[in-house]
């Protein structure tokens, strides 16, 4: 993650839970998220059936959004676990997908970085029927942008194409 007005950027993409700041932001879709883990991991203990089997399972974190309690939706029905400290943190989504490719352990991810690894067996989705908090793709820009200028030209084009 840069800084926009230090490093000079007129607009960025970003994805995730945007923090409060002078930045203008808009949102241009959402990310659905799955939980997931290699066979061979998954082979080391029985499938869990409820969000509450997964406390003591190996977890693989996203350093910029710890989890440190996972909030699972299934239809009106919500369920919250609170896991261990992650096996292994960092602070790439590809080097997540990576790591649980390896069988290091669960991670949840965006459907599209691993929706080829589940076609290829190499990845599992694990309780599919139980859904996760989408994550938001934003436009952001500074203030003293021009209203009419090319970053507003940029981002009404990325919205009309979402």
């Amino acid at each position: 993650r840069r800084e926009l007005i230090d490093d000079g950027f007129d607009v960025a993409i970003r994805m995730g839970w945007l923090e409060d700041s002078t930045l203008i932001a808009r949102k241009l879709f959402d990310v659905n998220r799955m939980l997931v883990g290699s066979a061979d991991y998954l082979s080391t203990r029985p499938m869990p059936k409820v969000p509450a089997d997964l406390t003591d399972w190996d977890w693989i974190e996203l350093v910029p959004v710890p989890q440190q309690r996972l909030v699972f939706k299934k239809g009106s029905r919500k369920a919250a676990v609170s896991i261990a400290e992650p096996r292994i943190k960092v602070n790439s989504a590809h080097a997540m997908c990576k790591f649980a490719c390896a069988g290091a352990g669960l991670a949840i991810l965006p459907e599209f970085m691993v929706r080829q690894e589940i076609e290829t067996g190499r990845l599992h989705n694990i309780l599919p029927e139980w859904t996760h908090a989408d994550v938001g793709v934003y436009a952001v820009w500074p203030p003293n942008v021009s209203q009419n200028g090319l970053v507003k030209t940029f981002v009404d084009t990325l919205t009309e194409a979402g």
